[in-house]
């Protein structure tokens, strides 16, 4: 059901359900990990599933060695550093994703939290984009741009250091 539904629809119907009062950061957060899991998911059993079958694996198997050494020792070190990076991924997509439910009103209550996108919901509200106030954007749209190329460029440079390839 996560695959074939886009998240964004899911993240607004979820966050239309759950209310106003409701809808607090920690909510919009939960609400966001709950609909972004799907894809790293599948991801990292796919990578799971390849390195069954591999021989370091079967030796620890044929070895005697528990299920959870093997996890732990044989797995893990090469799932960890994709998993990291697939976290630093989710992060600036989740920044995004709060910035667009925010926009069209459903992000955390207007009281509670400010968020980025919370700012760029009240410049829109207060119709700064007519009246060509455009530093009421400007600043939110850089934040949100300086942040998610920042964490790409994170990931970018983890990649270079688990990927033995890429280094020069």
């Amino acid at each position: 059901l996560f695959t074939v539904i886009p998240a964004i629809v899911l993240l607004i119907l979820i966050s239309f359900s759950i209310g106003q009062d409701q809808r607090g950061a920690t909510t919009i957060a939960i609400v966001i990990g709950f609909t972004s899991w799907v894809w790293t998911a599948r991801a990292v059993r796919a990578q799971v599933v390849s390195l069954r079958d591999r021989d370091h694996v079967n030796l620890s198997r044929l070895s005697g060695h528990s299920l959870l050494r093997i996890i732990l020792t044989d797995i893990f070190p090469y799932v960890a550093s994709y998993v990291v990076m697939a976290l630093i991924l989710q992060i600036s997509a989740a920044i995004l994703a709060e910035a667009q439910l925010s926009i069209l009103g459903l992000g955390p209550k207007t009281t509670e939290v400010p968020t980025l996108g919370l700012m760029m919901y009240w410049a829109m509200a207060y119709a700064a984009h007519l009246n060509n106030a455009w530093w009421a954007y400007f600043p939110v749209i850089f934040s949100i741009a300086a942040v998610g190329f920042s964490l790409n460029l994170m990931n970018t440079g983890l990649d270079q250091v688990f990927n033995p390839t890429l280094r020069d």
